[in-house]
């Protein structure tokens, strides 16, 4: 009883945390990530390609880690489970296995007793986990919570056991978890702690060669099998990497990112497991307070404390060397070794990914700092150890004990859609039309704020409240005809998200609305009456239905409570894949992949595809590659076909082809390990039972 009373003890925990944070039945929405639990079955078709249908389109292959657990998810939904009840599910899911993991880790490598619970308690409850880890709303930052503890405590099982079992375990929960790797920086975030564990380990043992060399090949072993169990996400990554970084930004503008980030993650602050902007802008003044400010010193001085015992633990270097590794990564360009951060910065391509090292690697720290703290915490005797715990797990992270850890005092994460939307979405839907929807008042930026009965500030969301693709924030990507659309409505703003293309020759500028919404393929505009357009510098909701009053072809046709839906009328041979020069058919089989069909050409015909155009877009007839690409309208693709007569071809993005080769690489390899793991099963019960 007393073995299992510490996890019971977590898992209750985690379930009270659930309870109080969606008691009220209300979903949860993180600013950046937008509704993704809305509607799991249009998030999972949008994330499932490299290709993202919204604001016309743009890639993105970093959305493909999640579709293990948002597939899983999607079927649950279309059995009726409530969206938010699954969303609790899950968060209940990550906060228990996070702490269970981290309990035993401790266990494993430290020392028994009450040490590993206090260690699982303050790796839920602290600074960095409140601010950075659930205060952001990033569900890469949730899954890494969870998975960064366990498959490194399922490594060191192995490892001490003998037993590739364990690489089998470690490979399922990356596949689990795999949403964390949204953040491609959270490969090296994964795998630094698990090599700095097979170095220490082949330090201890430096007189076996047996032991060394078991331990550097479980290391290239779980490496090898890793990488093949993930290849649905990681090969097609690799294979757009040059593209991918590309979009990252101008190399110096990175670095001056990052060197003004670096300015709030000196030692000072990164050692308390605080971020000083975060905590006073969103949490309030509270944080700048003395007595908070003492609070916060308490976390380096249990630290010290600890280490006179600590380092007679087997285990010191190995959470000594990670604590100084997370300290080189966390403190960015801080001195002392700054320098060296900025060099591979610098020098390393994907090392860009961590212009915010603090919030990428800091749970590196967090796993490295919570021995030593535990122990210090448990040297201490008396109602002061305990008291030392409330303040820094209760008192300190007081928002996240009431829900208001996501957004602070100042933004209300919690919200609860309205059922006009799904009335106009169905609405819009059963017109079976593939065309777009453009949200207005129209969005300069990329942020809105719902005045809804259960607010939401933070991601414009027409993608996640509309089936079809919706067109509606600022993406970088697509300001070859958005800023034209802004300029028209007067709210652009100039260099808004990197630097803004020549648009005074655009080819996209036309005379009326109605023929510029053509050239996207829009059929549909939606005039929200419940947004805070001040908040987001748009035009008002009476001044953008003013101006469509005025325009050409566009008339009001529906309204669903504070939603006016427009139809636009377009010319009968305008589609999302159409010519001027003569007739065309086409079927959409996915995102990536459209048919078409041209009837009785007598001439060599000029194709338009309405989506924002890349290299990765080919035409192919008579099973060649058509040459010609190039754009239109400033931003989209069109091919010239020389050729006569009735044919077909097809459209696709060809990087995805990547993900569908990674994805058989993946089901392989997963099938493979799987029948291992059932073969050595029968194997053991066998033996046990014959």
């Amino acid at each position: 009883m007393k073995k299992i009373i510490a996890p019971l003890l977590l898992i209750f925990l985690s379930a009270l945390l659930t309870v109080i944070w969606f008691h009220k039945g209300l979903m949860f929405g993180g600013g950046e990530e937008g509704l993704p639990f809305y509607n799991l079955s249009n998030h999972l078709r949008s994330m499932s390609y490299v290709w993202n249908e919204s604001q016309a389109g743009f890639d993105m292959v970093i959305f493909l880690p999640r579709i293990p657990y948002f597939w899983v998810l999607e079927k649950l939904f279309t059995l009726g489970i409530s969206s938010v009840f699954l969303q609790a599910l899950t968060f209940f899911t990550l906060i228990s296995t996070g702490c269970l993991s981290v309990y035993f880790l401790i266990k494993e490598t430290v020392t028994d007793g009450l040490t590993p619970f206090l260690s699982s308690i303050f790796y839920l409850f602290n600074p960095f986990s409140m601010v950075q880890i659930w205060g952001r709303g990033i569900y890469a930052q949730f899954f890494a919570f969870t998975l960064i503890p366990l498959f490194l405590l399922l490594y060191i099982l192995g490892i001490k056991r003998k037993n590739l079992i364990y690489i089998i375990l470690c490979i399922i929960v990356s596949i689990v978890f795999s949403p964390a790797f949204v953040f491609p920086t959270q490969i090296l975030v994964l795998w630094i702690p698990v090599i700095l564990y097979s170095v220490f380990h082949a330090w201890i043992n430096r007189r076996s060669k047996r032991e060394i060399i078991f331990t550097m090949g479980f290391l290239v072993f779980l490496g090898v099998f890793w990488l093949l169990a993930q290849a649905w996400w990681f090969w097609p990554y690799i294979r757009t990497l040059g593209a991918s970084v590309s979009k990252l930004g101008d190399i110096e503008y990175n670095l001056g990112s990052l060197r003004g980030i670096s300015r709030d993650s000196s030692f000072d602050v990164v050692i308390r497991l605080i971020h000083k902007f975060q905590l006073a802008g969103m949490y309030g003044n509270t944080y700048l307070s003395f007595p908070f400010r003492l609070i916060s010193w308490l976390i380096p001085l249990m630290i010290l404390f600890s280490i006179n015992t600590f380092k007679k633990l087997k285990y010191f270097r190995f959470y000594l060397g990670l604590l100084f590794m997370s300290l080189f990564i966390v403190m960015g360009t801080n001195p002392p070794l700054g320098f060296v951060f900025e060099w591979l910065f610098r020098n390393i391509s994907p090392f860009q990914g961590f212009r915010n090292p603090y919030e990428k690697a800091g749970i590196l720290l967090l796993i490295a700092i919570i021995p030593f703290l535990a122990i210090g915490i448990n040297k201490i005797s008396g109602a002061f150890k305990w008291i030392i715990l409330f303040l820094i797990c209760g008192l300190y992270v007081w928002p996240m004990w009431t829900g208001q850890f996501a957004g602070g005092v100042k933004i209300n994460p919690w919200f609860e859609v309205p059922s006009y939307y799904k009335e106009a979405n169905d609405w819009i839907k059963n017109q079976n039309i593939d065309s777009r929807v453009i949200q207005l008042p129209l969005n300069p930026g990329d942020g809105v704020f719902y005045k809804w009965g259960h607010s939401f500030q933070g991601l414009e969301s027409g993608e996640f409240l509309f089936s079809n693709p919706s067109i509606g924030r600022n993406i970088a990507l697509n300001k070859n005809y958005y800023n034209v659309l802004l300029e028209r409505f007067g709210v652009l703003q100039k260099n808004a998200f990197g630097p803004d293309p020549d648009i005074t020759k655009s080819e996209f500028r036309s005379e009326n609305l109605y023929q510029e919404l053509g050239k996207l393929n829009v059929k549909y505009i939606v005039l929200h009456h419940d947004l805070d357009e001040k908040l987001s510098g748009m035009k008002t909701a009476e001044e953008t239905a003013q101006y469509l009053g005025k325009e050409k072809n566009i008339e009001k046709v529906k309204t669903f409570g504070l939603l006016d839906i427009y139809k636009v009328k377009l010319p009968e041979e305008i589609a999302h894949i159409y010519s001027p020069d003569t007739k065309i058919s086409y079927e959409k089989i996915n995102p990536t992949l459209y048919k078409f069909r041209i009837e009785s050409a007598t001439k060599p015909v000029k194709l338009y595809f309405l989506e924002i155009y890349a290299p990765g877009w080919e035409l192919v007839v008579d099973g060649k590659k058509t040459e010609t690409h190039s754009r239109v309208f400033s931003y989209a693709n069109t091919w010239k076909i020389d050729k006569e007569g009735t044919y077909s071809g097809y459209i696709k993005y060809m990087p995805q082809d990547f993900a569908k080769d990674g994805a058989k690489v993946s089901l392989i390899t997963t099938i493979g390990l799987g029948a291992i793991v059932i073969l050595t099963i029968s194997k053991r019960l066998y033996e046990k039972y014959k």
